[in-house]
């Protein structure tokens, strides 16, 4: 049976408040790349596209445009923006009321 190689320790794997630290910063870089990536498929594609299929030129039809595009993913990206506002202003000792404040609010604003 080949060795088991040592698990090498990260500083904040002993410390419970640094391990809370880590992944409060990882939640905001998700989210802060989320946010970006969104905005850009928003700005780029979704907002040309929407303006043309109201022109004399649709380059595709509202309906096209909304299959591919849901109505809701403006209501995703104003509620991941509203989650990361939180992230950002949170204390550590509160990150997991605030998820839960957020999936909840995500919750609600898909089950109407």
């Amino acid at each position: 049976m080949p060795p088991v190689p040592p698990k090498h320790a990260q500083p904040h794997d002993e410390d419970p408040i640094a391990r809370r630290a880590h992944i409060l910063e990882e939640l905001q870089s998700t989210e802060r790349h989320f946010l970006v990536r969104m905005h850009h498929l928003l700005q780029d594609y979704h907002a040309p596209l929407k303006a043309r299929a109201k022109s004399s030129d649709p380059l595709l039809n509202m309906y096209q445009v909304n299959t591919i595009f849901p109505r809701s993913l403006e209501v995703i990206v104003k509620a991941h923006e509203a989650f990361y506002a939180a992230l950002e202003a949170v204390e550590q000792k509160d990150v997991p009321k605030i998820l839960l404040q957020h999936v909840y609010i995500l919750l609600c604003s898909f089950s109407r």
